[in-house]
């Protein structure tokens, strides 16, 4: 059993000895490239450059920097970002409370979602919803229903390859510039 850095309680998984993967820092890395305004990280032309370079170079620096969601909060409250929670603390998700977790869209908001021992980025901007997963690439969505169906279905595909819980919860940081 692993321990939450900010609850100090115990928490399901195991790294099994390793640090986590670049998966976290690309995810900050996106973040900070999406609420800063380059039009690379909502791009699909130009977000493979911006993958292969920035994003991986800053993933690694990251992952070696902090090595997990819990302490990811103190490296984008440092970069400028804001958490909606004034706490900075993240938000315990559920496949089925995800909907009712994500900020309004009054304002350009990304967020980072801890999912079983692996990192993705979702945001909002102008009308138009963002997945970022660091394996798959970068997905936009013009549709709310389709956007919020399409994290349902990959956060429930993720709980089952990890075998946990129906009621397993997940980490979610929400954060606007």
């Amino acid at each position: 059993m692993n321990q939450d850095l900010e609850t100090g309680e115990r928490c399901a998984g195991s790294l099994h000895g390793r640090v986590l993967g670049i998966c976290c820092g690309i995810t900050a890395a996106w973040m900070v490239a999406f609420l800063g305004g380059n039009l690379a990280a909502r791009s699909h032309e130009e977000f493979t450059s911006l993958f292969m370079g920035p994003l991986r170079f800053q993933g690694a620096y990251v992952k070696d920097y902090v090595s997990n969601s819990s302490s990811i909060k103190i490296l984008l409250e440092y970069y400028g970002l804001r958490n909606t929670n004034r706490l900075n603390v993240s938000k315990k998700i559920s496949k089925d409370n995800i909907f009712s977790n994500l900020p309004t869209e009054l304002r350009t908001w990304a967020g980072y979602l801890s999912v079983f021992e692996h990192a993705i980025g979702i945001g909002y901007c102008n009308y138009r919803y963002f997945i970022m997963e660091p394996n798959a690439g970068l997905f936009e969505y013009i549709n709310r229903m389709h956007f919020l169906k399409d994290i349902e279905q990959f956060l429930c595909a993720r709980q089952n390859i990890k075998s946990k819980r129906p009621d397993a919860t997940m980490k979610g940081y929400f954060y606007t510039s």
